[in-house]
């Protein structure tokens, strides 16, 4: 039954047990696994590889999702590219994402302009928007945080509403939940900040021991 209700769709590729089953005139998609790509009615160009892979995607467009569940309960979000086991799973709106890696961006909702790649990178964001996290579990707390950039294993892994925060290096930043404005450079540089703002430390622990202090340079 893939591709069971396609009536005027063209250049399409349906592959696996109700794929692109709801597919009416959306051209130009692939969709390769078991209820891949099953809701889709009029979303084109788009790439589903992996079992429920966008399975709930209607009329989103030019998204590429590989992996299992990946994708899995977009809508109507457009130009997302998600590989990985859950990756993107529950972004239903968000548009010019980018997840990759084991449930890398999975709560992600409505925003968009995200990169997230590691294993559960921003895996808790629901609507922080323009931010990069590359590592291991960088920015897995961060849900409403925006315009934040994390590299390194669990950089700014407690940040939830912090923003305009640069954490680079394993564990910088780490426990950061609503600072702004830091700029955390190191492994373990700035570690136990928590609300602490425009700080500045670049070096192996630097500010290792600052919570909640500000504009502070080391």
């Amino acid at each position: 039954s893939a591709g069971y209700y396609n009536s005027t769709g063209a250049q399409n590729c349906f592959v696996g047990y109700r794929a692109g089953y709801s597919n009416t005139t959306a051209s130009s998609n692939y969709f390769s696994g078991d209820w891949a790509g099953y809701s889709n009615t009029k979303g084109s160009a788009n790439h589903f590889s992996g079992n429920a892979a966008g399975e709930f995607n209607t009329i989103g467009a030019q998204n590429h999702f590989e992996g299992f569940f990946a994708g899995y309960n977009n809508t109507t979000g457009s130009y997302n590219y998600v590989s990985g086991y859950e990756a993107g799973s529950s972004n239903k709106t968000g548009s010019n994402n980018h997840f990759v890696g084991y449930e890398a961006g999975y709560s992600n909702l409505t925003q968009g302009n995200n990169h997230f790649e590691g294993y559960r990178a921003g895996y808790s964001n629901t609507y922080g928007y323009s931010n990069q996290f590359i590592g291991n579990s960088a920015g897995y707390s961060n849900t409403t945080g925006y315009q934040n950039y994390f590299s390194g294993d669990s950089a700014g892994y407690k940040n939830t509403t912090g923003t305009a925060n640069q954490f680079e290096g394993w564990y910088a930043g780490y426990s950061n939940t609503s600072g702004v404005d830091n700029y955390f450079s190191g492994v373990e540089a700035g570690s136990r900040n928590t609300i602490g703002n425009e700080n500045y430390f670049s070096g192996f622990e630097a500010g290792l021991l600052n919570t909640t202090g500000s504009n502070n340079h080391f």
